[in-house]
C-alpha cells in the first residue's frame, strides 16, 4: 500500500457540498480529492509541456490543433 500524509485542508461549504454529492457509495472523500489533486496535476504538467514546446518550436498550427481534436474525439477522450 502506498504510504499517506495526513493533512487539514480548508475548503469552501459550496464546494464541499459539491464534492459529497459526487462521492459515490464505497467512495471516501479522500478518494475522490486524491482523483482530483491527480487530474489537476496531469493537466498542469500538459499545459507545462505545450508551452516548453511552442517556446522552441513556436506556437501549435491551427491545423495541428484540429487533429488532435478529430485524435480526442475518436478516442472518446474530447
Amino acid at each position: 500500500m502506498t504510504s499517506v500524509v495526513k493533512r487539514t485542508i480548508s475548503v469552501p461549504a459550496d464546494v464541499f457540498a459539491a464534492v459529497e454529492t459526487e462521492v459515490r457509495a464505497g467512495e471516501s472523500l479522500s478518494s475522490l480529492f486524491t482523483e482530483g489533486a491527480r487530474l489537476l496535476l496531469r493537466q498542469r504538467a500538459g499545459e507545462r509541456a505545450i508551452a516548453a514546446y511552442e517556446s522552441e518550436h513556436g506556437p501549435i498550427s491551427q491545423e495541428a490543433l484540429a487533429e488532435a481534436d478529430r485524435l480526442l474525439d475518436e478516442a472518446g477522450l474530447s
